[in-house]
């Protein structure tokens, strides 16, 4: 996913003004789950911090450590961020040519690292420190790794498709077939990696299903023959975008004919697409100067997702694979931009056979109330909307009670007041769960309560419980049942090496009897925990805090003090909550000549309720004297 317009290097491009806009969210106390009130900021809009110098060609993301990136810039060399982007440090030793144009990571030894260039191919052993050149004679313009195979992988260049199957010691071009050799973006197969998709430029897009061995022109409904982008849906490979100087492609069997989607792009050269992991309906399309679009209906409608970013040409687009509301965005001369959503749609989660929570965003000021719809059947069935209920003004959740058993319900709301209403939300869906299956536990919290475990808490809302099924994430690994719970608890401790800022762990819990399983609650993901906490000022009525933020997947923090100093066994109080990405705080309104003693934690809440939390270990303590 590597893209790039060859021929548009020498295009003047223009600096923008950043506008950067804050998103206020409101949260509300609903019956049945103990919600928690908190600001947030610094959501739904592009940042960057650099890496600046030249085009950003590619972005790789190490798949065990997310918070660790890769930038290739073209004239500038790699760049790495071990904190999600924040800051950059250049690692180039080694690397010879510094027009890089794709960056790939061994999905089974994610400290070895490839880099593409004009002046050939290089790998990196060592996390990107030092690199050694394995080929010095292709022009490597995108590079994939077979991922049940690493030591497979191909390189398109301007003379077709290379391949090498002892990583990258020795290449063979495997071009039959491929009668544009121009090949300036591939993507293979994640389930069946000897399957792959060659897009030319001018030639269009061709296809192997053995390897390379062979290649087949897959053109049929495809216009649009300069192909700068391919992806391919990793929960259906069967469906793949192609991103060409004519807008958006895609097709649903496999390459055999494509049809056009470009409904709301109003840039149809795409450069770059990224596709949701776990929610592939969810696309992201980078534009030539038009910067970034989204689709969450699997390409049938797009819209502009711009703010701070402008009209940028944006080449490389990757979503961390541990939180896929983070994306970033490679830009041209205007670094690596990284953007949080916090979506304002409507969600429906199952929370039991017979009751579906909804939850939302509340982005008006002036409402009188919300009119909620109801309909029976998925968004696509043809049931009439009837209305169910209105819910007050500056709520954001509703539960709907007493529905049938397994059996799917839509909904979709609008604000109103005396002067009219406003448009229909998305629609959302959910399936009530089986009849007389528990219903499903809420309130997970996961908090790191040391180095090595992480406690777990819940509440029980069912009665007719067997047991608790509790599942565990390690970074982006595949989910695991790590533990069965008795009926009726609430608790569990988790033996989790490592939670502090070195490894991810995510948690899921559902009730269980003999007639099946509750939903899954919503995951409760435990961040980095902030180090290096200090105090830089200190008057009469004020202590100055400030600490290092080593997580990048945060909702905020949260900043505890007591009176006297950090052995005192006076009860710590909690006397803020910061957005995410802060780094500093102001504590006000102390007393003179008094001993305050400060820690801060970092925290995570899921996007749509019932609400998940999880809590980093507390940094350090500091203390400090007022005069």
């Amino acid at each position: 996913m590597k893209q790039r317009s060859l021929f548009k290097l020498s295009a003047v491009f223009s600096s923008a003004n950043l506008i950067i806009q804050a998103t206020v969210i409101l949260f509300i106390f609903f019956p049945g789950f103990v919600l928690t009130e908190n600001a947030y900021a610094g959501v739904n809009k592009w940042t960057t911090s650099g890496p600046y110098g030249g085009p950003v060609r590619t972005i790789a993301i190490n798949p065990s450590m997310p918070s660790t990136i890769f930038a290739g810039i073209y004239d500038g060399g790699v760049f790495k961020s071990t904190d999600g982007g924040r800051t950059w440090k250049a690692k180039n030793a080694g690397l010879n040519s510094p027009y890089v144009d794709a960056i790939a990571i061994d999905p089974a030894m994610t400290s070895t690292i490839y880099a593409g260039t004009s002046g050939g191919l290089f790998k990196s052993t060592n996390d990107g420190e030092n690199w050694t050149a394995i080929n010095t004679e292709l022009h490597v313009l995108d590079f994939v790794i077979n991922p049940l195979t690493p030591s497979t992988m191909y390189a398109s260049t301007w003379e077709g498709v290379f391949k090498s199957t002892n990583s990258g010691v020795t290449w063979n071009a495997v071009n039959t077939g491929l009668s544009n050799i121009f090949v300036v973006t591939l993507e293979i197969n994640p389930l069946m990696p000897s399957t792959i998709y060659a897009g030319t430029w001018g030639g269009g897009v061709f296809k192997s299903t053995n390897g390379g061995k062979s290649w087949t022109d897959t053109n049929i409904g495809a216009s649009g023959s300069y192909v700068e982008a391919l992806a391919i849906n990793p929960l259906t490979p069967s469906t793949i975008y192609a991103g060409t100087s004519g807008g958006m492609f895609k097709s649903t069997n496999s390459g055999k004919s494509w049809t056009p989607i470009n409904a709301g792009l109003t840039n149809l050269e795409i450069e770059a697409i990224a596709i949701h992991p776990s929610t592939p309906s969810t696309i992201y399309a980078g534009t030539w100067e038009g910067g970034v679009f989204k689709s969450t209906n699997s390409g049938g409608r797009w819209t502009a997702m711009n703010s701070g970013l402008a009209d940028f040409v944006i080449q490389a687009l990757a979503i961390d694979p541990s939180m896929p509301s983070i994306i970033y965005a490679g830009t041209y001369n205007q670094g690596v931009f990284n953007y949080k959503q916090k979506s304002s749609s409507l969600d429906a989660k199952t929370a039991s056979s017979s009751s579906i929570v909804l939850s939302w965003e509340d982005n008006t000021d002036n409402e009188t109330g919300f009119e909620i719809q109801r309909k029976e059947g998925t968004c696509s069935s043809t049931e009439s909307w009837t209305h169910i209920a209105n819910a007050y003004a500056n709520a954001a959740t509703f539960i709907n009670n007493e529905l049938m058993p397994d059996t799917p319900y839509s909904y979709r709301i609008r604000a109103y007041n005396s002067t009219g209403v406003s448009s229909w939300s998305n629609c959302a869906s959910a399936k009530t769960a089986l009849a007389n299956t528990p219903n499903m536990p809420s309130n997970l919290r996961a908090t790191s309560v040391s180095i090595d475990k992480i406690k777990l808490t819940w509440k029980d809302n069912s009665t007719d419980e067997k047991n608790f099924k509790i599942y565990r994430k390690i970074d982006s690994d595949l989910w695991t049942l790590i533990a069965t719970a008795t009926a009726n608890s609430e608790g569990y401790t988790d033996a989790a090496a490592g939670n502090t800022n070195s490894t991810t762990y995510s948690y899921k819990i559902k009730a269980c009897n003999a007639s099946g399983c509750s939903p899954f609650t919503n995951t409760a993901i435990v961040p980095y925990n902030p180090i290096n906490l200090n105090t830089i000022n200190v008057t009469l009525t004020q202590i100055d805090l400030i600490w290092e933020d080593k997580s990048h997947n945060e909702t905020g923090f949260q900043i505890q003090r007591k009176e006297g100093n950090c052995t005192s066994l006076n009860q710590w109080s909690l006397i803020n909550t910061t957005a995410e990405n802060t780094s500093a705080y102001s504590s006000g309104g102390l007393q003179p000549n008094t001993t305050y003693s400060y820690r801060v934690r970092s925290y995570f809440r899921s996007s749509s309720a019932p609400y998940a939390l999880g809590y980093s270990l507390w940094s350090n303590c500091v203390n400090a004297t007022t005069p």
